[in-house]
């Protein structure tokens, strides 16, 4: 499977509703991914050996709902995926839709050979 299809099976398996860069969804509680960088690296012979993908992973459920299980739930299901363990970029409410986004950074190297 691909890397995008490992962080959507992971994203999946603590929230059906996952999308990747937009979410058109009608859920009260989603997660939309995006890809925020690429980068070679483990040169050998001036030559990458895998691409470094870095991603964001943003979580928004209601203000009034607990979302302490479900951030753990996402943290180990990608860390179990082969995913660096990730850390959490943003916490915030945003007032407009009211709704608590978080925003979480991961990345995962993937094998150019």
């Amino acid at each position: 499977m691909s890397v995008l299809g490992d962080l959507k099976t992971a994203l999946k398996s603590v929230c059906t509703e996952a999308a990747m860069d937009v979410y058109d969804g009608k859920a009260d509680t989603y997660i939309v991914y995006n890809v925020a960088a690429e980068k070679p690296g483990g040169f050998a012979d001036d030559n990458p050996a895998v691409n470094e993908m870095y991603f964001q992973v943003h979580l928004f459920v209601p203000l009034n709902k607990n979302y302490l299980n479900m951030q753990k739930a996402i943290k180990t299901a990608l860390f179990l995926s082969g995913f660096s363990y990730p850390k959490v970029a943003l916490n915030t409410v945003e007032r407009d839709v009211k709704k608590r986004h978080i925003c979480y950074e991961t990345n995962i190297a993937e094998s150019e050979v």
